[in-house]
């Protein structure tokens, strides 16, 4: 004798077997990629509904992202939205449900700068610098969410902004290419004294940066 047929239904979401995934492991800071829990139950059925509170979250690495509000699909799968922000090593993506930690495998997400935006001066000159005597300034470049850009090789150029000296010349190599991201100009010099000189760095359509004041004295 045979029994009529029947059906086998998952049980209740479990935390121990439903799975989280990342639509890419890279994501440019900035751009986003979806985070999803798909639901299974004690026995690895997938669920085919929604209803149980699903909380993404990351840990450990030095990327990090915004995370939006957890979406339920209503079929057993809940995403969300991650958006890279600071770029760094890879960090884990985890999740809650119903406040309990998913114990399956944690992908990784490892964000990566953007194109550059803007540049900032990352070594400045000294607050008092010798009229004649040469003098460095690095300029970095960075994306809009201001990580360093090591594939920027473009051209830096730097000139005097505020001239304190009244009619102050800068000498020296003004323009230079972009190493690893960062421009150094080592042999800057100027030959009038005044208090409150600047640089001004700019490059193509780059947001231009400025230095802090400094002072050139006599020789």
């Amino acid at each position: 004798a045979t029994t009529q047929a029947f059906a086998i239904t998952p049980s209740t979401i479990s935390t121990s077997t439903s799975l989280i995934t990342v639509t890419g492991s890279t994501v440019t800071s900035g751009s986003s990629v979806t985070l999803r829990l798909t639901a299974k139950d004690q026995y690895g059925n997938a669920l085919s509904s929604g209803g149980s509170t699903v909380v993404f979250g990351t840990s450990g690495g030095s990327s990090t992202g915004v995370i939006g509000t957890t979406t339920d699909l209503g079929t057993g799968v809940y995403e969300a939205t991650f958006t890279g922000l600071v770029a760094g090593s890879a960090t884990s993506i985890t999740a809650t449900i119903g406040g309990q930690a998913v114990t399956t495998s944690s992908p990784t997400i490892t964000v990566v700068p953007g194109a550059a935006t803007e540049l900032v001066v990352s070594t400045e000159p000294s607050a008092s610098v010798v009229a004649g005597a040469a003098f460095g300034v690095g300029v970095t470049a960075r994306d809009a969410n201001h990580n360093a850009v090591s594939s920027f090789a473009g051209n830096i150029s730097i000139a005097i902004g505020t001239n304190a000296g009244g009619t102050g010349v800068m000498s020296g190599t003004a323009t230079v290419a972009a190493v690893s991201g960062v421009a150094t100009f080592s042999d800057l010099s100027l030959d009038k004294v005044g208090a409150g000189y600047t640089l001004v760095a700019s490059s193509g359509g780059l947001s231009s940066a400025t230095t802090q004041g400094f002072s050139v004295v006599p020789a």
